[in-house]
């Protein structure tokens, strides 16, 4: 049977290869794994990935990973390619420990992170393309109406529209505050720049309570108490979404490439039916959640739209 991620990132673990925060949020979960009885556990595939996510996401949201339990930590009997974590658990550990004692390998530093973006889509519909080397974290605040993040580095931000919830990102002595829009971040020790792409932006010091408020193409500078703003040229747009999916403007293309990078944005599966797949299609779904996408796509064309969870069903003809 085929390997799945979480498989490969134990063969990662013991072979040295995984980053030092993968290490230690891997070796964090299995420590605590010491203190249940894991006989006979199995992991389903669905936890699998959830472990998987948790352990190589650059952003930690809700729960850390230390809480992570399977389902009622099942007692079935094991199946052939199912993880014995309770036998595994010393092998694991000990035979990281021998390989790295027999290779030498070096520390991590082999990791190639400084030109690397993850993509996190958060529990609100957001998306954050994170840089490599920098730190987000995100929760919910005032049960739940106040969305919160804190980031040290580099990310670009999607933020989902909500009125009634406030996303606040932290940075240092730096509070970004909006309702759902879109902007680049770049958080350093000692300055925060902000560029903003859609909506509006306030940006406030902590330090004297001044703020200034950005809109589409102006970006502010704050360094050791001053302000910088000015406005930035459409061609930086480019350069801010390198690597990343934010542009997502079509001109007369197929309703199935369409679909195709909305999959690749959202981490989705659309199927859709080849006569519908043939019908062009012009529309400008930047910076629009995929909900939204879909129910523009909709008003377009001649079709109806079945959503469960990741898998999203397209049905009709499309186009005469």
């Amino acid at each position: 049977m085929e390997k799945s991620d979480f498989d490969h990132l134990l063969q990662r673990y013991l072979t040295g290869q995984v980053t030092d925060a993968e290490k230690a949020k891997l070796e964090a979960w299995l420590e605590t794994m010491k203190t249940e009885d894991t006989t006979n556990l199995e992991l389903t595939p669905e936890e699998e990935q959830q472990l998987f996510q948790k352990i190589t996401a650059k952003i930690e949201s809700g729960k850390p990973i230390t809480d992570f339990r399977p389902g009622q930590l099942r007692q079935q009997k094991a199946k052939g390619w199912t993880l014995r974590i309770a036998a595994s658990l010393a092998l694991i550990l000990v035979t990281s420990y021998l390989v790295w004692q027999w290779t030498k390998q070096p520390a991590r530093e082999e990791a190639v992170t400084e030109a690397s973006i993850d993509k996190m889509i958060l529990n609100d519909g957001s998306l954050v393309w994170v840089k490599g080397n920098s730190k987000l974290v995100y929760f919910e605040k005032d049960n739940g109406h106040t969305r919160y993040a804190e980031l040290t580095g580099e990310a670009l931000f999607e933020v989902a529209k909500d009125p009634t919830r406030p996303f606040i990102i932290q940075c240092k002595d730096i509070t970004i505050q909006v309702v759902g829009t879109s902007f680049s971040l770049r958080a350093s020790t000692d300055s925060v720049v902000v560029k903003v792409l859609t909506g509006k932006v306030n940006v406030s010091s902590t330090v004297d309570n001044s703020s200034r408020q950005l809109e589409p193409f102006q970006e502010i500078i704050y360094t050791h108490g001053q302000w910088q703003q000015a406005s930035f040229s459409k061609d930086q747009l480019l350069t801010i979404t390198t690597n990343t999916e934010y542009y997502m403007n079509f001109e007369n293309s197929t309703l199935r490439e369409v679909l195709n990078r909305l999959e690749q944005k959202f981490n989705v599966t659309i199927t859709s039916s080849e006569s519908a797949n043939t019908c062009r299609l012009t529309a400008d779904l930047t910076d629009h959640s995929l909900d939204t996408s879909l129910k523009l796509i909709s008003e377009v064309l001649t079709i109806t739209i079945d959503r469960m969870d990741t898998a999203i069903v397209i049905n009709g003809k499309g186009c005469l």
